[in-house]
């Protein structure tokens, strides 16, 4: 039994490397929301347009309760490393994307990788995972499943996971956050209108999109395009 290795990795990650004509660009690497536990057997809509463009699209099919805890930033880590050194990617730029818990992942990812982004685009995002933990009767026991270690402060440990309590840590890069309007699941007065300004007043740069009259992480026709753009936006130097 091999462990993680570019021979195995679609058991492990959808990547679109397949579909790559040429140069590699640069490299997405996308976070899915809180449950989801999709493989992937044939190629996205997005990851089809990803590599028109030259970009690799890279989704790790992480816990779906994982919280981007320690396991789930390492097995993330350990994907970006593996396509890195098997394309000799070291020096192209990198963009982190998700939504929900995906958005929580890709920020939180920002700050912890080894690998800096040059942007983060996120949609509806998990921003203060402490105040996530009692914001609906659901949530206790996936974050709870993800960061109680025996003998530990089971708080202090979601904080390590928390962007909201690592705005100082948040690299100097872009960021584009599309928020909902009517959103009930993360809820924009404890988690968006928080961190921006937060964001801001760190003098990071936030680009913050409202979508109006939708729910969670609901992107109509207009607001996909935009949000896919500003992915594929966030290399321009």
């Amino acid at each position: 039994m091999n462990e993680i290795n570019y021979e195995n990795i679609r058991n492990f990650a959808y990547v679109n490397d397949d579909l790559i004509v040429g140069e590699i660009k640069g490299i997405i690497i996308d976070f899915f929301g809180l449950g989801i536990q999709n493989m992937y057997d044939k190629p996205l809509q997005e990851s089809v347009r990803f590599a028109k463009r030259g970009y690799l699209h890279i989704i790790p099919y992480y816990n779906p309760w994982a919280w981007m805890n320690d396991t789930a930033f390492d097995y993330a880590q350990t994907l970006l490393d593996i396509m890195t050194t098997q394309y000799g990617l070291q020096n192209i730029p990198l963009v982190a994307c998700g939504a929900s818990m995906g958005g929580l992942g890709a920020l939180v990812f920002t700050y912890k990788s080894q690998k800096t982004p040059v942007a983060c685009i996120t949609n509806c995002p998990v921003c203060d995972l402490l105040f996530h933990y009692e914001e609906h009767a659901d949530m206790p026991r996936t974050i709870y499943s993800a960061f109680y270690k025996k003998g530990e402060d089971l708080f202090d440990n979601i904080k390590k996971s928390s962007p909201m309590h690592h705005v100082g840590d948040m690299p100097d890069i872009k960021y584009t956050l599309f928020q909902c309007a009517d959103d009930d699941d993360v809820h924009p007065y404890a988690h968006s209108e928080r961190f921006v300004p937060a964001m801001r007043a760190d003098g990071k740069t936030v680009e913050y999109i409202v979508v109006p009259d939708s729910g969670h992480c609901g992107l109509n026709e207009h607001y996909l395009e935009m949000y896919f753009s500003k992915i594929e936006e966030g290399f321009a130097q």
